[in-house]
C-alpha cells in the first residue's frame, strides 16, 4: 500500500500538529521545508588480515561504520511517498 503526501498536505499536517500543542506557527504560504535525516554508511566486516568476514552461509557480513546527515529540500512541487505492508493496517475500534 502507498501513501502520497504533497507539500501542502505536509504543511497542513504540521500546522494541525502544532495547533494541538497550542503552538501558533506563522509562515509564508510558500515557505520551503528542509528535511534532515540520518543515513547509515555500510562497509564489509574484515578480519585482522584484511579478508572479508563471512557468515555461516558464505555471504559477506556488513556493519554500520558511521552515520551521515542528509538534507533534502521539500518544495511546493514535491511529494513524498510512503510504502507499507497491508498486513500492518488495523481498523480503528470505536468506543461505545
Amino acid at each position: 500500500m502507498q501513501l502520497t503526501l504533497t507539500y501542502f498536505d505536509l504543511m497542513e499536517a504540521i500546522h494541525a500538529h502544532l495547533k494541538n500543542k497550542n503552538i501558533e506557527w506563522r509562515h509564508a504560504e510558500y515557505d520551503d521545508i528542509w528535511i534532515k535525516f540520518e543515513k547509515p554508511v555500510w562497509a564489509y566486516k574484515k578480519h585482522k588480515n584484511g579478508r572479508v568476514v563471512k557468515c555461516k552461509h558464505g555471504y559477506p557480513q556488513r556493519e554500520i561504520v558511521k552515520w551521515e546527515t542528509i538534507s533534502e529540500h521539500f518544495g511546493e512541487m514535491d511529494e513524498m511517498q510512503i510504502h507499507y505492508d497491508k498486513n500492518g493496517i488495523y481498523p480503528i475500534k470505536e468506543k461505545g
